[in-house]
């Protein structure tokens, strides 16, 4: 037997691995720069370096991922399919980096850690009150919040902007989210009311009927929102053409406030008209209409899952002690 041997490790994974030692962050940033300037030329200038050395880092990373990640041609440089998924999950990597920048230091300085929870504007009303009593004051994260449409916060999910989501999954997010592992933990259930003002001619109505709240004034959401297409669909299954509305507004803050000076009706939370109904300024109207109801879950990326400030917020939120959690991967999010 031959005393000279070699150790050769056929795990491609373990390759790339090691091969990916070597990367710096301006090799990550590198695909992000190709695809929004078009070129290696155009990353080149972004980064202060010469082309051949850009050319180089790009080899560097194509060998780390085993992949070609750009195809090259007279008009510049564009990513190939492989390039633009390496891109997708570069960028929450970079966004947890930038993220990490920011605080470095706070847990040792005495500070407690952040949590970026992006939210519908709902959840401010009850739900996230409710949360921010129960949580430990010892393990009471600083947090960050921001306010958008489901599809807004999925997209600040994925991007790395956000920690987690306390909203819906519709069906627009469960699309999108193929290819990611998330955990969705339903927290509470949030069914949709119609509202008007006490002085409303239909406010002391035992029952409307939908034809006679098709002949009214509304105020509603935009086009192409969940709520709008619930609205507009709470008339067709009943063979009739939504009303168009008079004021189109995507806060039921606005919307609520609104109704007695118009004299119209709006469509909004139940937990938001008890609010206004506290107030006196609205009340909830009676109506044969079959008013949907909708699960507020907080969904998070499962490489998130050992973030101990959302952990704690997790068990403030009891999740999953009533509706039950569902977890795994689902082929199902900005600041405002």
């Amino acid at each position: 037997m031959n005393g000279h041997f070699q150790n050769v490790n056929t795990d491609p994974n373990s390759s790339r691995r090691y091969a990916g030692n070597f990367l710096r962050i301006k090799h990550l940033r590198l695909l992000e720069l190709i695809s929004l300037g078009g070129s290696l030329a155009a990353a080149a200038r972004e980064l202060n370096l010469s082309q051949p050395a850009v050319t180089k880092m790009l080899h560097e990373l194509e060998i780390s991922f085993g992949r070609n990640l750009v195809t090259r041609g007279a008009r510049g440089g564009r990513l190939t399919d492989e390039g633009a998924v390496v891109l997708q999950r570069l960028r929450l990597a970079l966004a947890h980096f930038d993220t990490a920048l920011t605080v470095a230091g706070d847990e040792g300085d005495g500070r407690r850690p952040l949590l970026r929870i992006g939210m519908l504007p709902v959840v401010a009303v009850s739900l996230l009150p409710a949360v921010l009593r129960r949580l430990d004051g010892r393990l009471r994260p600083l947090l960050e919040i921001h306010e958008s449409t489901v599809g807004g916060l999925f997209k600040a999910l994925v991007a790395g902007q956000i920690d987690c989501i306390v909203g819906r999954v519709d069906s627009d997010m469960l699309v999108e989210s193929a290819g990611y592992d998330l955990t969705v933990l339903p927290l509470m259930v949030e069914p949709l009311s119609i509202a008007c003002a006490p002085s409303h001619k239909l406010a002391g109505a035992a029952r409307v009927t939908v034809r006679q709240l098709q002949g009214e004034d509304w105020i509603v959401a935009a086009t192409g929102s969940e709520t709008r297409r619930v609205f507009d669909s709470l008339f067709l299954n009943e063979g009739l053409m939504p009303p168009r509305p008079v004021v189109e507004s995507m806060s039921f803050h606005t919307n609520l406030q609104m109704v007695g000076a118009l004299d119209a009706l709006t469509i909004a939370p139940r937990s938001a008209v008890e609010l206004y109904q506290r107030s006196g300024s609205v009340q909830f109207l009676k109506s044969l209409l079959k008013m949907p109801t909708g699960t507020i879950s907080l969904i998070h990326l499962n490489t998130n899952a050992d973030f101990p400030a959302l952990q704690a917020f997790i068990v403030a939120a009891g999740s999953g002690e009533k509706l039950g959690a569902t977890r795994g991967s689902m082929a199902v999010t900005t600041r405002s």
